[in-house]
């Protein structure tokens, strides 16, 4: 077989063992995605992701919690690196 045909059967057989992982009850992945944090919001999805509002309630998590997080986050990556330069610098 070419490689191409190798590639495909190997993502194939992974992606089967991640469904027959995720069908599992008891399997680690399906206990993770129980687990807190990440347990409320799935549950919390599955309720009511038909809904009309939810649409603009995941936009508004969006906008106003993840992108400052995610700024700040970033600054704190910069502040971070400058002041590790700092430390190699003073070191050698």
């Amino acid at each position: 077989p070419s490689p191409s045909d190798l590639e495909d059967r190997a993502a194939e057989i992974i992606a089967n063992e991640i469904i027959e992982e995720y069908r599992d009850e008891d399997s680690l992945l399906r206990r993770a995605l129980r687990a807190w944090p990440i347990g409320p919001i799935i549950a919390f999805h599955k309720r009511n992701h038909k809904k009309k509002w939810f649409v603009f309630y995941v936009y508004f998590i969006a906008i106003f919690i993840f992108v400052p997080v995610g700024t700040v986050v970033i600054i704190l990556e910069q502040i971070l690196w400058m002041g590790l330069e700092e430390i190699v610098r003073g070191t050698l």
